[in-house]
């Protein structure tokens, strides 16, 4: 160690030593400080560190460190290739994190992720973890910030939850995590999402609480199919960009905006249910998506440019009566394009480049109100079509509950309804129920409990109500950690609970009424009856051995069990005649003083040594006071001291009448008993 009495721990020389304690006071591990130090395998940080430089324990042989919570700064490959193999915890005071921290890290199998709002820095495409063996990431429910690129290239995490607190997802924050298929994404409202966060996922379940769907949040991925919740109020710009698998979306009342680009290149995307509560298309929406038909709601306005761009496969468009605008190029490239219904009495206006480019409009029948036949035929562009008025007919909608016991079904008026006019259908479950959704022939056509459409022909619905059942689960202990995906599930819902441990804790099993249910973190169900869990946690429990050597030259305590973190005070005393050295580790110097105290982090095998002790007497007949006696090992380097009272002075040290030395401060080497008399 060099720069002893200094807040930096700037090297370390011996490559043999197992063990070490940092001293207290230090308030940085330097750069490579345990680089390449393989024997290595434990280490105690104290309080005071805040800072682990880069390279610090980079191919060291440590398999298991502390971080305490006065750790701000891991630096670059700060633990890149060491042996760690216990649970990793990364602490909430963490705000830097070097690139590959912890990367190749070969035995490493959990994290618990619990820095609130660190930065990331790299300057590769590779996360903190890449290419180690990392198979569970748990974020912790007090994180604000995943960073980019943070966990990418974990190749061995399948699943990952997202929770409540977090606010921010950096780009590509979990890229080339090539066996990730499932994310339970439970953020409440995430206020910046970089580009594709997730690549490879198949399963991405949204939570009950969740408010917004940000940017990019699962773009370029490959679910087929999505649940959007009632909670949700805004889908982001490219949420669902070029998922080239989903095949078919229903979006609730509650979505009041959509994002431009949210759908485009979603080239399977053959049916999607509009709310209607967005005013606006908005631009590229849907580009290049497998749309068939699509029926823009009463709410919308405006349709934004290259809003249904090249959507080949689109033949049926019907237009509320609000819509005013329409984008430049906004069917352009719909070249099945056959039958567009357009409820509004005044033509929406066109922009100067036009609409429906590259479709020959002349054969793509336009059905409009008959009082604004005349206005379309007399319209630029409208007038290429092939005009014919809506028939004035009248359809009758009706609605019935799937149960009456469960919840109540009604239509808007009388049931009967104009061509062209909105029709709302309205369900309100009984106590102890939930709507499920809207039917028609069996299939879902609405997930809002309001449901408002154009009427364009005779319509049965059914408004599906379930049984609701509260899914809690208590902790035990109580702060031993936390349980997300608790809340109200309808029958027949999967319920994903998951237990999260905190900081020293570890999961044992969910139970309910005293039996074990299961023994998984991640503990799924169906959803048949109210249920009321436990999830069990314990906290882990270290060995600290301790043994005198010899046995019989002094004795030691303080051996036992300790909880993880707890204090442990280790105490040598010598028997008569013997004197202490040291406590070691392995064979290494781990502290020289009797009473060796330190935090239960792992388990220990420490040694208390003793050698044959020789008694130092020092006697001062008269004149003044005399210091340094006591029992001291053979070879010990011992310096005693006389010091003189006012009016004295100090003449020599005698041993057996003989002078010895005439210095105050007589220094020697402990090999014999000596009875020392200062004069």
């Amino acid at each position: 160690m060099r720069g002893e009495g200094t807040k930096e721990l700037t090297a370390f020389a011996p490559y043999n030593v197992t063990s070490q304690d940092i001293p207290e006071g230090i308030t940085k591990i330097g750069n490579g400080a345990f680089k390449y130090t393989t024997s290595l395998k434990s280490v105690s940080i104290p309080n005071s560190v805040t800072s682990i430089g880069d390279n610090a324990f980079e191919s060291s042989g440590i398999t298991s460190v502390h971080l305490p919570n006065s750790v701000t700064h891991i630096g670059e490959r700060a633990f890149y290739a060491s042996q760690l193999s216990a649970t990793l915890t990364i602490p909430t005071t963490v705000t830097e994190i070097g690139e590959k921290a912890f990367g190749y890290c070969s035995k490493l199998s959990k994290v618990l992720y619990n820095a609130i709002s660190a930065e990331y820095y790299r300057s590769l495409s590779i996360g903190i973890f890449s290419s180690s063996s990392v198979n569970t990431i748990i974020i912790g429910n007090e994180v604000q910030k995943i960073p980019a690129y943070a966990f990418s290239k974990t190749d061995n995490i399948e699943t990952i939850t997202i929770p409540e607190s977090v606010t921010y997802i950096g780009e590509y924050a979990f890229m080339n995590c090539n066996l990730l298929t499932e994310v339970n994404y439970n953020a409440t409202n995430v206020l910046y999402c970089g580009n594709d966060p997730f690549t490879g996922l198949t399963t991405f379940n949204i939570g009950n609480n969740v408010q917004t769907l940000p940017d990019y949040i699962c773009a370029d991925t490959k679910i087929t199919s999505i649940n959007i919740p009632n909670s949700v109020t805004s889908i982001g710009s490219l949420a669902f960009g070029s998922c080239k698998e989903l095949t078919s979306v229903i979006i609730p009342n509650s979505v009041t905006s959509i994002g431009s680009s949210a759908f485009t290149g979603c080239s399977n995307l053959t049916s999607i249910t509009l709310p209607n509560s967005i005013e606006t298309i908005e631009s590229h929406t849907f580009d290049n998506s497998g749309l068939t038909s699509i029926i823009i709601p009463e709410s919308v306005t405006s349709i934004g440019i290259y809003a249904f761009y090249h959507c080949t496969n689109l033949t049926h468009v019907t237009m509320g009566n609000s819509v005013t605008s329409i984008g430049s190029y906004a069917f352009s490239g719909c070249t099945d394009l056959s039958v567009i219904y357009c409820y509004a009495t005044t033509p929406p206006s066109l922009y100067s480049n036009p609409p429906f480019t590259n479709v020959t409009t002349s054969d793509v029948n336009l059905r409009v109100p008959a009082s604004a036949t005349s206005a379309y035929q007399a319209a630029d562009i409208w007038k290429d079509f092939n005009i014919s008025a809506i028939e004035d007919v009248i359809y009758t909608i009706q609605v019935a509950a799937n149960n009456t016991d469960y919840g109540v079904a009604v239509i808007s008026g009388d049931g009967n309804f104009a061509s062209g006019e909105t029709a709302t259908a309205t369900a309100t479950p009984n106590t102890g129920y939930a709507f499920v959704n809207w039917t028609e022939n069996g299939e879902v056509v609405s997930t809002s409990a309001e449901y408002g459409f154009i009427v364009t022909a005779n319509r049965q619905l059914v408004a599906n109500f379930e049984h609701e059942y509260q899914i809690t689960a208590e902790v035990a202990p109580e702060d031993a950690g936390v349980v997300s995906g608790q809340g109200a599930y309808i029958h027949g819902n999967t319920v994903i609970l998951t237990a999260n441990p905190n900081e020293g804790y570890f999961f044992v099993n969910f139970t309910e009424n005293g039996t074990e249910v299961s023994n998984s973190a991640r503990y799924e169900f169906t959803a048949t009856e109210p249920r009321s869990l436990v999830a069990n946690f314990d906290i882990y429990r270290y060995d600290i051995n301790v043994a005198a050597s010899p046995a019989e030259y002094g004795t030691v305590t303080g051996s036992g069990t300790y909880d993880y973190g707890a204090l442990v005070s280790l105490t040598a005393d010598a028997n008569e005649g013997y004197s202490f050295t040291n406590w070691t580790e392995n064979g290494d110097v781990v502290s020289t003083d009797e009473t060796y105290s330190f935090r239960a982090y792992n388990p220990r095998n420490l040694v208390a040594n003793f050698v044959v002790g020789y008694t130092i007497d020092l006697t001062c007949p008269e004149g003044g006071t005399v210091t340094g006696g006591g029992i001291y090992a053979e070879g010990t380097n011992l310096t005693v001291s006389a010091a003189a009272f006012e009016g004295y002075t100090f003449r020599n040290w005698t041993e057996n009448g003989e002078v010895v030395s005439t210095d105050a401060e007589y220094n020697f080497t402990v090999n014999s008993d000596r009875d020392l008399v200062a004069n």
